[in-house]
């Protein structure tokens, strides 16, 4: 069930060569230029948000508290919107979006100090740019780096680079290719 949901959002193509954009070569290209079906991506953005631990829940003289793990959602402004803001709903968090040449927030958003921010990602290609952009842009506006969920991460070298950054890492897929 989830390959047919990652199947519905990624085009997966395969073919003899591809030069990438930044000079690297794969036989393999993912292609999220598209969505087929919005229930679809609802879906995907629920399977993810799912793996974030739930709001803490503790007593203080019989008063109840409960403590939301994220506050924001921080994603690229051009790639993860469609998935961030479904995570986010879900999370019942804010989305920030933010451009990472250079890397600042989106007018119109903010972020603000101490707040706990998830980093989303549909897919990030090696070697974690978008996350590592949205990381700087979190500590530059000291942000609490809760953790980061991607949909799709490639091998294992792409998954120690992203818990380099928060020990908290999510991914729905991991592919090796």
């Amino acid at each position: 069930e989830l390959l047919d949901l990652l199947t519905s959002y990624f085009d997966f193509r395969t073919r003899r060569h591809v030069r990438l954009s930044n000079g690297q070569h794969t036989d393999t290209l993912i292609d999220r230029s598209w969505v087929q079906s919005p229930e679809k991506l609802r879906n995907l953005g629920s399977e993810l948000a799912a793996k974030i631990p739930a709001p803490r829940k503790f007593k203080i003289w019989f008063v109840g508290f409960s403590v939301k793990e994220v506050d924001v959602v921080l994603t690229h402004a051009d790639f993860g919107v469609l998935i961030a803001d479904h995570v986010a709903a879900d999370l019942d968090a804010r989305v920030v979006l933010a451009h990472t040449n250079p890397n600042v927030i989106r007018r119109g958003f903010k972020l603000r100090a101490g707040e706990r921010a998830l980093l989303v990602t549909d897919f990030d290609p090696f070697p974690c740019q978008k996350i590592q952009s949205l990381a700087e842009i979190a500590q530059e506006h000291r942000a609490i780096i809760y953790g980061i969920a991607s949909v799709v991460s490639l091998g294992p070298e792409n998954l120690k680079m992203l818990r380099s950054y928060s020990p908290n890492v999510h991914v729905l897929a991991e592919l090796d290719l």
